[in-house]
């Protein structure tokens, strides 16, 4: 602060957003090395962790005790960075996301004021709430060296996959299931184009149409009677009957098309989209905005966390195409997707997923 040199934290360096990369002059703090899980407490569901620990290797730390951090935001991102940008992902439908799940941290100031933010208990209505002020703050206001995490019980997961005659029906289906209140682990939205990509690449044989992937959690006769009652929206909005799946395929799959995506186009690189909107509006936004791509010669997929709102638009753009990449300045970015998006979005930084 004294000498105005930018400080920049670096985590595991997997969003997406720039956020990681220091102005000319600054310093980049490496945080890999706070990489201690300090303390498990199963029987208040919390942990305590340095801001370098990985979120793969935590999840393989808590499975003994039959918990786990449900934050996915598709790396093996740190924790530190995952606070830091307010990381969300597949299970943010059912757990929430960053927010949610961080009841405390310890932040170092611009000052070197050392700040320590919540407490152990579940529940805390006393103070400001200091932890929601720096959770998604990029780093702007101090550096995140220790976060606590709200844990949960391992759930017995069952999947299945259903498909669409329309992406209309796919994107409708799942604001009747937020409706009704029925609760389920994860619901993705994969379009024709990805769901194609997916039948020449990958293990799954899907009809070549809109679809969406499902996860259910609890035991097995909660899952069969939540699975029916979600099938028959299903066949309402013009789906398939589900179809049940290896939970590790069906996942494994979502986490790896978009790379599919993106070979089918050699020495391409993804240039991705981030929006959220009002579940009301995601309709209408997912489909104007396929409607554009598709009038384009540029290739690009939507897939989605459309269960709270989220998706993504993908486009496989040739870094040496310089027309290629001034059509999607203009057209995409400066055109009429980013008027339909722009009143209701938040398009604030977190790792890809």
């Amino acid at each position: 602060m004294r000498y105005g040199i930018p400080i920049t934290p670096f985590g595991a360096g997997s969003g997406l957003e720039g956020g990681a990369i220091p102005e000319t002059g600054a310093i980049s703090v490496d945080t890999s090395r706070l990489d201690s899980i300090i303390e498990i407490r199963p029987d208040d569901m919390i942990a305590r962790v340095g801001a370098g620990v990985r979120r793969l290797e935590l999840n393989r730390q808590l499975r003994d005790a039959g918990l786990f951090f449900p934050v996915d935001p598709g790396a093996d991102a740190s924790i530190g960075g995952m606070a830091s940008t307010g990381a969300s992902g597949t299970n943010a439908v059912r757990y929430g996301v960053m927010r949610e799940n961080v009841p405390g941290l310890t932040v170092v100031t611009g000052t070197g004021e050392v700040v320590r933010t919540g407490t152990l208990a579940r529940k805390s209505s006393s103070g400001y709430d200091l932890t929601r002020l720096f959770v998604g703050s990029e780093g702007t206001l101090g550096i995140v060296t220790e976060v606590t995490l709200r844990l949960h019980p391992l759930p017995d997961a069952k999947s299945a996959h259903a498909s669409f005659a329309t992406l209309a029906g796919a994107v409708e289906v799942v604001t009747a299931i937020k409706k009704a209140g029925l609760a389920i682990g994860r619901v993705e939205l994969l379009d024709q184009p990805l769901v194609e990509v997916i039948n020449r690449r990958g293990a799954l044989s899907l009809p070549p149409l809109p679809t969406l992937f499902f996860e259910f959690h609890g035991y097995a006769s909660k899952i069969e009677g939540l699975a029916a009652t979600i099938g028959g929206l299903v066949e309402d909005f013009g789906g398939t009957p589900l179809v049940w799946a290896e939970t590790n395929l069906l996942w494994t799959t979502r986490r790896d098309c978009l790379a599919w995506a993106r070979a089918e186009r050699p020495g391409a690189n993804s240039w991705p989209s981030d929006v959220c909107v009002p579940i009301s509006r995601l309709a209408e936004v997912i489909l104007e905005t396929r409607e554009d791509v598709s009038a384009s010669a540029i290739p690009a997929y939507i897939v989605g966390h459309v269960g709270d709102g989220n998706f993504h638009c993908v486009f496989i753009l040739a870094d040496d195409e310089e027309e290629e990449v001034a059509y999607y300045a203009d057209r995409i970015v400066g055109g009429r997707s980013r008027s339909v998006v722009r009143p209701a979005a938040n398009t604030g930084s977190k790792p890809f997923a």
